[in-house]
């Protein structure tokens, strides 16, 4: 989520693109001081609900690792901690999907 966006602005994105995670941060800094972006993510997966379409997943990078920096806190089952998954998937290689040839257009 771009810090740029409102809530709702980031809410029109989700619901348009029909997208089923949210990757944001827990704050970042503005002119010195600590902004709360989790709130915005969660105005923002709110306001895709209530327009008819679920974020199933909301990952959180934190501005400082091992400090949850947003007063905002995670929602369990939706929202996770970027910095917490990390070392379960360490040194781990994902298999590789074969995607079918794609036709070349002439």
């Amino acid at each position: 989520m771009f810090s740029g966006f409102s809530g709702k602005a980031c809410a029109d994105r989700i619901v348009d693109s029909q997208s089923r995670v949210l990757i944001t941060m827990d704050g970042y800094y503005r002119s010195g001081s600590m902004q709360d972006q989790k709130e915005k993510g969660d105005i923002a997966a709110d306001d895709a609900a209530a327009q008819g379409h679920k974020v199933e997943k909301v990952l959180i990078w934190q501005r400082h690792p091992g400090t949850y920096s947003s007063k905002s806190l995670p929602v369990p089952g939706r929202d996770y901690i970027v910095n917490d998954l990390l070392p379960k998937y360490r040194g781990h290689r994902s298999r590789r999907k074969r995607w079918p040839p794609r036709r070349r257009c002439s």
